[in-house]
């Protein structure tokens, strides 16, 4: 059983969604935005995500996978343009963000690169 958005503080604030194109992507703009979140979602493809009613603004960032400095960088602008209080991270795009690369070993171009 998953905690409520009302007991982990989601009401009211500004949610990022990364790798929008993912099905959960799309599920969880709908929970946070049921729950009172605005939110954002971004990706670097034709995003599923970008078209729902549950999504305030949706982003074409640059590829995570083939251009992490400058996927970095636009996540960073949305969170500063919106003041974005979470990002939710979803498929490997955690891995860019953290700067540490994609899925699997370091320096792999296997795996699901998610944004790109």
């Amino acid at each position: 059983m998953s905690a409520s958005a009302t007991e982990t503080g989601v009401p009211g604030r500004r949610v990022l969604v990364t790798g929008s194109r993912a099905p959960v992507a799309l599920e969880l703009a709908r929970l946070f935005a049921a729950d009172g979140a605005t939110v954002f979602a971004a990706d670097s493809e034709p995003a599923l995500a970008s078209r729902s009613r549950a999504v305030t603004r949706a982003y074409r960032v640059p590829s995570a996978r083939f251009r992490p400095e400058e996927y970095r960088a636009a996540v960073a602008g949305i969170v500063s343009r919106h003041g974005i209080d979470l990002v939710v991270p979803t498929c490997a795009v955690v891995f860019w963000l953290a700067g540490g690369g994609g899925a699997g070993t370091a320096g792999s171009s296997g795996g699901t690169g998610g944004e790109g």
